[in-house]
């Protein structure tokens, strides 16, 4: 299952790759739910993101490892791929994509694609996966500022 999400904001696009960093990972990760990251490597080819969640009844890990990371004129973007993953998922890619806004700013967009290698288990997860990085929205525009016109994501 495929979904995307797009968030405008006023950051200059040269300066906001230098902000995707863990700080940042760290005020992203899910408002309410028990999650830690537990390795932070960065955000090269082959770099690593690990992370631990649960409260103490469930918990479980997940890996990511960095590829695909590439960047021109007018973007930057990076794949996160699931190495290790919690049940019920079996796959996960993640692309991150800054993308320089015409009028200014950038646009920041989430491309992820997961399965749990079940169409019904994968409409299941969905909602909760969806909630999970549409919390991201507001968080972007707090800490990068909100765009001062509404503006089409590409």
């Amino acid at each position: 299952m495929r979904f995307t999400l797009v968030t405008a904001v006023d950051a200059d696009f040269e300066k906001l790759e230098s902000q995707f960093d863990r700080e940042l990972l760290e005020k992203l990760l899910a408002p309410g739910l028990p999650v830690s990251i537990t390795r932070f490597d960065g955000l090269e080819d082959g770099d690593e993101l690990h992370l631990r969640f649960g409260d103490g009844r469930f918990s479980g890990s997940w890996v990511s490892r960095i590829q695909e990371k590439a960047r021109d004129k007018n973007e930057w973007s990076y794949v996160d791929v699931g190495v290790e993953l919690p049940p019920p998922l079996k796959s996960w890619r993640h692309k991150h994509r800054l993308l320089r806004r015409p009028a200014g700013g950038t646009f920041i967009r989430d491309e992820i694609e997961f399965s749990t290698g079940s169409r019904l288990a994968d409409a299941a997860v969905f909602p909760l996966l969806y909630a999970i990085f549409a919390s991201r929205g507001p968080i972007y525009r707090h800490v990068f500022g909100s765009p001062a016109s509404g503006a089409a994501p590409m």
